[in-house]
């Protein structure tokens, strides 16, 4: 029940800070407004409640942090090197997110498995 609960309010939230975007109404985008903040409660509370087996994810949990460092330089690598080629196929929306959250993901997950390996930067990653 309670994930019905956490979904459902997930779902209305979303809608709301969609439907407030109409009126360029900034505020429900701010990471600190109430309905992200309850709606990543929500989300957080699905998650906790699920009971997944070790799986691929689960294996690679302890890095989440060193990727969430990393991402932000890999993101603005890849804008560089699509706006120095000047990779005009890339300015569609439907192609390019997909492709930069698939990329940095990797990227960064490679990147922090490195730093891991480093004694200094494994207490960090």
């Amino acid at each position: 029940m309670k994930i019905l609960v956490s979904n459902s309010y997930s779902i209305i939230d979303n809608i709301i800070i969609y439907n407030s975007s109409e009126y360029n109404n900034i505020y429900f985008y701010w990471y600190l407004s109430p309905l992200v903040i309850v709606g990543v409660i929500s989300i957080f509370i699905f998650f906790y409640q699920l009971n997944l087996k070790e799986n691929y994810f689960s294996k690679v949990a302890y890095l989440t942090f060193g990727i969430y460092l990393i991402h932000p330089g890999v993101l603005y690598a890849i804008d560089f090197v699509i706006n120095y080629i000047h990779l005009s196929m890339f300015q569609n929306i439907f192609v390019i997110i997909p492709l930069k959250l698939t990329i940095s993901f990797f990227i960064s997950l490679i990147l922090a498995k490195a730093f891991s390996k480093i004694k200094f930067l494994n207490r960090t990653i």
